[in-house]
C-alpha cells in the first residue's frame, strides 16, 4: 500500500512538472512591460518623433508628431517585437530588437524607442 500510495504521489508531483513546463512554452513571456506608449529617443536618419503605442490584445498604434495614426498588431518572441502595418495595398512588417533589460525598443537603422510617461 505504501509504495502504491508513493508511486502515485511520484506520479501526480511528475504530472504536475510536465504541466507547468508545458504551458511556459505555450505562453511566451508576458507583454505587460511593453503595453504602454513607447517614444522616438534617438533616430541617427533624423526623423521627427514618432510614438509606439502598445496594448494587452496585441495591437499597436504608431502615432506621427502631426497627430496621424497607423494601426497594426505586434508579435512578441523573446528579444524581438514584430510589428504588423497594411499601409494602402501593403504589408509591412518592422522588427524591433528588445534590449536585454526591456527598456529599449531598437530598429535596424539604431533608431530607438524609450518607454514614454505620456499616454
Amino acid at each position: 500500500m505504501k509504495k502504491y500510495l508513493r508511486k502515485l504521489v511520484y506520479g501526480i508531483f511528475s504530472l504536475l512538472v510536465v504541466l507547468q513546463a508545458a504551458n511556459a512554452l505555450a505562453e511566451p513571456g508576458s507583454n505587460d512591460w511593453l503595453v504602454g506608449t513607447w517614444e522616438l529617443a534617438f533616430d541617427p536618419d533624423g526623423n521627427p518623433k514618432d510614438w509606439l503605442i502598445f496594448d494587452e490584445r496585441k495591437q499597436v498604434v504608431s502615432r506621427g508628431p502631426d497627430g496621424r495614426t497607423t494601426s497594426g498588431t505586434y508579435r512578441f518572441t523573446g528579444d524581438e517585437v514584430s510589428l504588423f502595418f497594411i499601409v494602402g495595398s501593403r504589408s509591412l512588417q518592422i522588427p524591433l530588437a528588445v534590449s536585454e533589460n526591456g527598456s529599449r525598443l531598437t530598429n535596424a537603422s539604431g533608431a530607438y524607442y524609450i518607454k514614454s510617461t505620456q499616454r
